[in-house]
């Protein structure tokens, strides 16, 4: 009964364990840890821009010059660029008639003296030829005139003048070239005489206002040279009437500032500008 007693305590011990072992679940091996980087987010960079700046479309025209000592103002009539007058202060003046919106003539007072210049045009509305007139008060009283001629690129190639009683005076021609930097070139012959003006290849000074070239023929008013681009310099057989320019310009490329040197003098001028 003893040794019966003893077996049955070892068999119920067997089976609770082998329930125990039925119960707990297999361990299962836990599987590595990857690590993964984490690359931070980047800020997008905007390429520089490599494109012109636009060109500007502005059209300027002076409307003053000032140095130290004196100034020369223009006038336009209405907001347009037809010059109506050029005005130095220093009792030299210059008044532009026009009919049907083209210039017509000159009225021009300088040292007291008064007399006046009308324009005649051919079929292609160019200026052929330009008749000068002495103001009185019952009359007018011829003075002389000149002719114009034109190279093929409508440039003036040749100026002749005549007396009051159209006998020929003189004969002056003009020839356009480029030097190897492209700066502009004008040869003026005189008989035995010969002028060199050279030009820069920015805007001209007077770029956007019409026939000034006619006002610098007749006046010899230097400024009004620099038409389509600017006067560098004027040198020829006479070195007293030399004439040597330099200019700072604004951001469109118009002279803001004139520097000009003669055998005389040096003279400084602030342009101001208006749009039209």
């Amino acid at each position: 009964m003893k040794n019966t007693a003893i077996y049955l305590i070892l068999l119920v011990a067997l089976s609770s364990l082998h329930s125990c072992s039925k119960s707990t679940p297999p361990i299962t091996p836990e599987k590595p840890i990857v690590i993964v980087p984490v690359t931070p987010p980047t800020t997008p960079v905007t390429p520089p821009d490599t494109t012109s700046p636009p060109i500007s479309t502005a059209k300027w025209i002076p409307v003053k010059l000032e140095s130290s000592t004196h100034s020369v103002v223009f006038k336009y009539i209405g907001e347009s660029n037809s010059l109506l007058s050029a005005d130095n202060g220093a009792g030299k003046k210059v008044i532009i008639t026009y009919e049907n919106k083209q210039m017509k003539g000159l009225l021009i007072y300088e040292a007291n003296k008064f007399y006046s210049v009308d324009f005649f045009r051919d079929e292609q509305e160019r200026i052929i030829k330009v008749s000068q007139y002495k103001q009185t008060e019952y009359f007018d009283i011829p003075l002389g005139s000149y002719t114009i001629e034109y190279n093929e690129q409508q440039q003036i190639s040749q100026v002749t003048y005549y007396s009051e009683r159209n006998v020929l005076l003189r004969t002056k021609s003009f020839a356009y070239a480029r030097s190897n930097d492209q700066m502009g070139i004008i040869t003026e012959t005189n008989g035995t005489e010969s002028t060199r003006y050279t030009y820069d290849q920015k805007n001209g000074l007077f770029r956007n206002v019409a026939n000034v070239q006619f006002i610098a023929l007749e006046t010899g008013d230097q400024f009004f040279l620099s038409a389509e681009h600017n006067l560098l310099s004027i040198s020829g057989t006479s070195p007293k009437n030399d004439l040597t320019c330099s200019y700072e310009y604004n951001t469109d490329d118009y002279p803001s500032l004139i520097n000009w040197l003669t055998p005389q003098a040096n003279m400084v001028f602030k342009v101001s500008y208006k749009t039209f």
